[in-house]
């Protein structure tokens, strides 16, 4: 039979004389005739490394090791499987399977030919030596971030673990990302090698004033005026956009604590009458929009004092509104609110303001000072 569509489902399907019905995890895409065709043919490479995949569980049967019954995958075989069925689970907002994507091409990149394990040593597979590799072609790349080396890492553990759900790995095997943790921990640490901050204001009409495109101004000023994360500010429905204010459930949601997470920002007038819905919707275009930002403000990831990204410019907007507010004698709730923030904690992390800045002391205190007893 082949490649052929099952009713009710949204991917291809093959079967032949030798397999049952199996989705191949490629997702059947009727935008156009030619993307249809694409997608047909992009299953039929999958269910090529399906057969290839066989030739080698025969080679192990005849070294003698079929016993363990564990199939050989490759890694870019397993990712279009994993992707699915995170997709299928709808446990993730489109924002999230936005990243997964994202970590599974880099690592598709320069990982996609290895097998997650493989009963012959000499072929390329992944291990130890592999991600420690990994890790050094990626920091060649300039990734070399803590917090990116974290994600990544995490996201090999993760298909891992896929890889033993789907009998492709064997269960006593030890992860090698957990193996490479144990003897340097700090190998994938949490920590940030960088800090954001704030932009200065002179700064930032530079970069808006020397952008290439026009989409580039729009979607900085509207971060810069109403503190959106990048991925939130580029994905605005008409829902989103009132008359007078924009009002977002943000995508970053905590996951222990059931009150979502709504954030709140007047309309400034230089926003007005614009186009703000889905000015910057796919993530490879806001990656290369950052990119741009960075390139104009003279530096890569907050890596050296004049450095900034995109995040940078939501703890632009919260600086700035704390100066007005307490300028004004307003409380710390309110740019809690804009920022999207349960508490006011969290937003003390995005304001980066010197003490001339803070709130006057009242008069009353201050005389009360002065008038304190004398020691001589």
């Amino acid at each position: 039979m082949g490649i052929y569509r099952r009713n009710n489902s949204n991917y291809w399907q093959y079967k032949d004389s030798t397999t049952k019905q199996r989705s191949t995890g490629v997702k059947i895409d009727e935008t156009t005739q030619a993307s249809l065709d694409r997608s047909k043919r992009k299953a039929g490479r999958v269910v090529d490394e399906w057969k290839e995949s066989a030739v080698v569980d025969g080679i192990a049967t005849k070294l003698g090791i079929a016993e363990e019954r564990v199939i050989p995958i490759k890694v870019k075989q397993l990712i279009p499987q994993f992707l699915a069925r995170l997709e299928r689970s709808g446990r993730y907002k489109p924002g999230t399977q936005d990243w997964h994507k994202s970590l599974c091409r880099r690592i598709t990149k320069l990982l996609g030919d290895h097998y997650l394990y493989h009963p012959d040593n000499t072929v390329p597979q992944i291990n130890k030596a592999t991600i420690v590799l990994y890790d050094e072609e990626r920091s060649k790349t300039g990734a070399d971030a803590r917090k990116t080396r974290h994600d990544e890492g995490m996201m090999i553990k993760r298909l891992v673990n896929e890889a033993i759900l789907r009998g492709h790995w064997p269960e006593d095997r030890v992860n090698p990302v957990d193996l490479i943790k144990r003897i340097s921990p700090e190998f994938y640490s949490q920590e940030r090698s960088y800090e954001h901050k704030a932009i200065p204001t002179e700064i930032m009409q530079e970069a808006i004033q020397n952008a290439t495109r026009e989409i580039d101004q729009l979607y900085w000023s509207l971060m810069f005026y109403t503190g959106l994360d990048s991925g939130d500010a580029g994905t605005l429905t008409k829902e989103n956009v009132l008359s007078d204010r924009i009002v977002k459930l943000r995508a970053k949601q905590d996951s222990q604590i059931k009150k979502e997470r709504w954030q709140v920002v007047p309309l400034h007038p230089s926003l007005q009458g614009m186009s703000l819905t889905n000015i910057m919707p796919d993530l490879q275009a806001r990656a290369w929009s950052r990119t741009k930002l960075q390139a104009l403000t003279g530096g890569h990831k907050c890596k050296n004092d004049t450095g900034y990204c995109l995040k940078c410019i939501r703890h632009t907007f919260a600086t700035n509104l704390t100066k007005s507010f307490h300028k004004m004698g307003l409380s710390d709730n309110d740019v809690s609110l804009a920022m999207g923030h349960q508490s006011n904690e969290m937003t003390a992390r995005y304001v980066h303001l010197e003490r001339d800045y803070r709130v006057p002391l009242p008069e009353h205190l201050v005389e009360a000072i002065q008038i304190l007893p004398a020691l001589s």
